[in-house]
């Protein structure tokens, strides 16, 4: 539940930050955060497709800098089922715009707003993490609560960057056992050895102690001091900042003039202050300022909004089964081996308006034991592995799905599928192209489901599966439809299964290794979807640029990185850059020709569900019936930059259609192969190259013309309702007098609203000892002591830590104070 600009706000206002050194320490990071904002701060390109190889390399290398800090990292991923209040139509809301946004571009081939597509990054990161042993879990439920009550539990720091995590409530929770929060904004990912008295302890062979110097990472910790906010009540004071599930929460209409008389300020700064000072006055009664909000809404609505305030607000409180669950999946550990077990409690995930009072109160109640720390039930979250075969959990569990691939089946409304880099004016999209596989996932989950009689679980089926795509330039729905598939465990075998859903016969190629068969058929999937009803398509597919230059790198990249991963990079970025100068009145310096992008994240799309949809079936069949012919590599591997690809695409596609395939050989292939020495090894291995070069075209041209008859997929394409957010909106109040009776404190502050607005300065300046935030990217620029991020004791105890950096926070603090 994104909150926007409350990161800005809180690290420019917030004092309480605390340097720290990082060592000799084990972490929780948020797996999604992590991958997301790492590729971001390091600035990589994305609007060619993304720059993979470079992007896992520098993960590989901060990894590596946290293993010398002797920090032990545990990476956790949320499940993609989440969904509560009104996130879907905030989620389609934002969708259409950025598509409108893309589709005013006045050059077709100019992606003036390029898009990173994050689904890649995270199975990136898991086979990174695999590769090197670092504990990893994607768990199944929402990834905030699953982190917070994961290092709740374990009594380890979170690391992450979604601003929900300076507002969890943890006043349930002794201040030992609650986990602090380390902002990746504020983390610097180079390790540096201590000069300082501090040394870690260790034991060698002969287990006689020793003392080494210290190497650390330099964090700032966030915590959040004692103040007369009730810590329950800091997430819903981020509710009613705003969030995708809670959009535009009204509030009672004396605190808009209060809003309203702040100058030169954020709306949302200027909404944030208020509320924290409104706030202040129910240390002891939580339930008042929710009494406050409901009168703003008519008695219809009340019950509606109870249930969105409690199961988003659900999202921030730790609970501690949950931590032990995910413990007990994390470190594989029995249940027998785990310390007094938790009994556990209720999962509760309605799609039901709350209409009757009886509702009504219920709801009521559970949002009072919810604040009160008292609540025995998990709202808004279900246990869809329920009833899983523990190959099937440890599937889920190590993130060999495709992202977003079980949203449809276990969250109602259907998947808004993340927007790609596309070309829109090409007829068919990415994810178009690959529903084939997707829709295969749906039927053998629903087929799971089905075989276990928990069809109850299956609530995204109303009765069709729903994506939501870009098409062209409009949000377009697509309604699938899907029949239950269960596999016959003595019959069927992953290849047939596979054959018969991407419509070619691949188990008959005899190769040493079979991701060579994975690359072809991955490529002849593609490529027989793009080019239907068109004849000489073995001519066509060896003389297309777009498949020459994948494999080339592909195969290239296999053998490059096997020496070493530091040196491709360099290797790559000299060839982009001679492919710049080689092509320099070709390249427009200012816009990216979509159209070649377009087809390089739909290869890669193709290949992220052929992967996933091979492991799924593998898992539900014997061992003997499993996949004899395809291998996966980690998707870098065959991806590794979509900056040289482009390049690369561009040069063959100048070249004569008849010539493209012999030059790519002979010429491409040896300049992309790096030649670690010229010796009779090394050219060996370019031979060596060469054939497997040719083998993948040659069996990707076979695929294509023996193709053997697919499945015809039901489903619908219509353009998308957005359903319309009544219920939040107009949080403006009218002028008209409010019907709501008036309190001591709203007529003192509303006799109090013009001499405020008479007092208040022309400009606010605002003073904090933290370094603020120019940007997501930004780190301090220098060490800040401890010392110097405490409040001053001068200061006044009365005035809460959120308040005191602003003199008009100080004096509207005064003025609720002298009404109490």
């Amino acid at each position: 539940m994104p909150i926007p600009e409350l990161s800005n706000i809180l690290l420019q206002e917030f004092v309480n930050f605390k340097v720290l050194q990082l060592h000799n320490n084990p972490v929780i990071i948020d797996g999604v955060d992590f991958s997301e904002y790492f590729y971001e701060y390091l600035k990589l390109p994305v609007k060619y497709g993304g720059e993979y190889l470079s992007y896992i390399v520098h993960i590989k290398q901060f990894l590596n800098e946290i293993k010398q800090c002797k920090i032990y990292p545990s990476f956790l991923f949320g499940s993609d089922c989440e969904r509560v209040g009104l996130q879907l139509s905030s989620q389609l809301q934002a969708m259409e715009s950025t598509i409108k946004s893309l589709s005013s571009s006045n050059t077709q081939k100019k992606n003036s707003s390029p898009i990173p597509y994050y689904m890649f990054l995270q199975s990136m990161l898991t086979d990174v993490l695999s590769d090197m042993e670092i504990k990893f879990l994607k768990s199944p439920y929402p990834r905030v609560r699953s982190c917070v009550s994961l290092a709740t539990y374990l009594h380890h720091p979170i690391i992450a960057s979604s601003p929900e995590y300076f507002l969890i409530g943890t006043h349930q929770m002794s201040s030992d056992t609650s986990p602090c929060f380390i902002p990746l904004s504020l983390m610097k990912f180079q390790c540096l050895e201590s000069k300082g008295s501090c040394y870690c302890e260790s034991i060698d062979a002969e287990s006689q102690s020793i003392q080494t110097p210290c190497c650390f990472l330099t964090v700032h910790e966030f915590i959040p001091k004692s103040s007369s906010v009730h810590p329950a009540c800091r997430p819903l004071i981020g509710l009613l900042l705003g969030t995708d599930s809670m959009p535009h929460t009204k509030l009672p209409n004396y605190l808009y003039s209060i809003i309203n008389n702040i100058e030169k300020r954020s709306y949302k700064f200027r909404r944030f202050i208020t509320l924290v000072s409104w706030f202040s006055q129910f240390s002891t009664n939580l339930q008042t300022p929710i009494d406050e909000i409901l009168k703003c809404y008519s008695s219809k609505e009340r019950g509606k909004l109870l249930k969105m305030f409690a199961e988003s607000l659900a999202g921030y409180f730790p609970d501690l089964y949950l931590g032990q669950k995910l413990s007990v999946s994390l470190h594989q550990e029995t249940s027998a081996s785990t310390r007094n077990q938790l009994n556990p409690p209720i999962f509760l995930y309605s799609t039901q308006e709350p209409n009757s009072t009886t509702e009504i109160v219920l709801w009521q109640r559970r949002l009072g034991d919810l604040l009160k720390g008292q609540l025995t039930i998990i709202l808004g979250s279900m246990d869809f592995t329920q009833g899983w075969s523990k190959n099937l959990l440890q599937l889920y569990f190590k993130h060999k799905l495709a992202p977003f691939i079980l949203t449809p089946i276990y969250c109602q409304g259907g998947v808004v599928m993340p927007l790609l880099i596309e070309n829109s004016n090409i007829e068919l999209s990415a994810y178009e192209i690959s529903l084939p596989l997707r829709w295969m996932h749906y039927r053998l989950l629903c087929g799971i489901e089905h075989n276990l009689s928990h069809k109850q679980k299956l609530i995204g089926l109303n009765p069709y599966i729903l994506e939501y795509h870009r098409v062209g330039d409009t949000l377009t729905t697509y309604q699938i439809q899907v029949d239950p598939l269960i596999l016959n465990q003595h019959e069927d075998t992953t290849d047939e299964m596979l054959s018969s859903i991407v419509g070619f016969s691949f188990s008959n190629f005899s190769v040493e290794r079979k991701w060579i068969v994975s690359l072809a058929l991955t490529l002849a999937f593609w490529f027989h979807a793009i080019t239907k009803n068109k004849r000489n398509l073995r001519d066509d597919l060896r003389n297309s640029p777009i498949v020459l230059a994948t494999v080339a790198i592909a195969v290239t990249n296999y053998f490059n990185v096997i020496e070493s991963d530091e040196k491709t990079v360099e290797h790559y970025g000299i060839l982009i850059k001679f492919l710049k100068d080689r092509l320099s009145d070709r390249l427009s310096s200012s816009s990216v020709d979509s159209f070649i992008v377009h087809h390089f994240t739909s290869i890669h799309t193709v290949y992220i569900y052929l992967r996933s949809l091979t492991y799924l079936i593998d898992e539900l069949l014997p061992s003997d019936r499993k996949s004899n012919s395809l291998s996966f590599l980690p998707s870098w591997i065959f991806f590794p930059s979509g900056h040289l690809f482009y390049n690369l695409v561009i040069d063959i596609e100048s070249l004569k259609p008849d010539d493209r395939f012999r030059l790519t050989l002979r010429y491409w292939l040896p300049r992309l192969y790096r030649i670690p020495k010229l010796n009779s090894e090394s050219a060996m291995k370019l031979q060596k190259l060469a054939e497997i070069y040719e083998r993948v075209i040659n069996i990707a041209s076979e695929m294509i013309c023996l193709p053997v008859s697919a499945p015809n997929i039901v489903y619908t394409k219509v353009p998308t309702t957005i359903p319309v957010i009544d219920l939040l909106k107009n949080e403006t109040p009218s002028n008209a007098p409010s019907s709501v009776r008036t309190t001591n404190t709203e007529r003192s502050l509303q006799d109090k609203n013009l001499e405020f607005k008479k007092r208040s300065h022309s400009s606010i300046n605002i003073k904090s000892d933290i370094p603020l935030s120019k940007s997501k990217q930004s780190l301090p620029s220098r060490h800040y002591s401890e010392k110097t991020l405490v409040t001053s004791k001068k200061q006044s105890r009365k005035l809460p830590y959120h308040l005191r950096s602003t003199g008009y926070a100080a004096r509207l603090r005064a003025r609720l104070e002298e009404t109490e």
